[in-house]
């Protein structure tokens, strides 16, 4: 599992926006359970079902990463419109997922499903 937090500073605990990952893998190493929340992209924070669906069955990767942060900025847009903050938080918001994804999927005694 990983969390990332956007924020302006370490000191103030107020995020910009946040991810929380949980990741479990079955036996041959693909994602078998996919847990993505994110808050301060939507109304409220959320699970992003849309998201843990194009990840699931899959292998780990860059580019499926990469491709599910497309998919939470475009949740992230359907759920909240165009604002003056998209063109800043669309690609932020991809570019964190993939980052917390990754961090989750390196993280050592990842559990396996059995």
């Amino acid at each position: 599992m990983a969390f990332v937090k956007l924020g302006r500073r370490n000191a103030l605990s107020i995020a910009r926006m946040s991810i929380a990952v949980v990741l479990r893998r079955d036996g041959r190493g693909a994602l078998a359970d996919v847990r993505v929340a994110a808050g301060s992209v939507a109304p409220a924070p959320r699970r992003f079902a849309a998201v843990e669906a194009s990840l699931r069955g899959r292998a780990p990767d860059g580019q499926l990463f990469a491709d599910a942060g497309r998919i939470l900025a475009q949740e992230m847009i359907r759920l909240t419109g165009r604002r003056w903050s998209t063109p800043y938080k669309e690609p932020v918001v991809a570019a964190l997922l993939a980052r917390t994804l990754t961090e989750a999927a390196s993280t050592e005694g990842v559990q396996r499903a059995h």
